[in-house]
């Protein structure tokens, strides 16, 4: 399946050629908008192997950042108003995606613990852990999803 694929090419499998990923982002973030390939990307396998691409942690360092782009985008579909093209399906698919609430969050957690120990002097010259990507990533993912899960209601 080409989605597959394209997510594929977000993964470890995926070691060294960095323009095949970039364009893997980018035709995956255009499949976020489209109603066939958003149903696609949110059957129960395939968000199961999008966390899985998202969770490898070290050994997907080079596509990681692109990957919980990707994933972000798939969750901040689920919180646009205007959205009309689920909104029949959106409670069963933000089940779907709420099965893998604690990997999602585990793994953000372990990305802004951990990353890069690259350190920079601030103003007052102290030491300071610089952010990165991973971990700006990190925080942008886990805001979505629990904004998803604000606009959710009650359980």
């Amino acid at each position: 399946m080409v989605v597959h694929s394209l997510i594929d090419k977000l993964s470890a499998k995926n070691r060294d050629d960095m323009h095949m990923t970039l364009n893997a982002s980018a035709v995956l973030a255009e499949f976020c908008e489209n109603e066939s390939f958003f149903a696609l990307l949110t059957e129960p396998e395939t968000l199961k192997k999008i966390v899985g691409v998202c969770s490898s942690t070290d050994a997907n360092k080079m596509n990681q950042p692109y990957a919980l782009n990707f994933f972000t985008q798939i969750m901040t579909q689920f919180i646009e108003q205007d959205v009309s093209f689920f909104k029949e399906r959106k409670e069963a698919l933000v089940d779907r995606l709420l099965v893998h609430f604690v990997d999602i969050c585990y793994n953000c957690m372990l990305l802004l613990r951990g990353g890069d120990s690259a350190t920079y002097a601030n103003q007052s010259g102290r030491q300071v852990r610089k952010t990165g990507m991973l971990r700006i990533r990190a925080i942008e993912q886990l805001r979505t999803i629990f904004t998803v899960l604000s606009k959710r209601g009650p359980m």
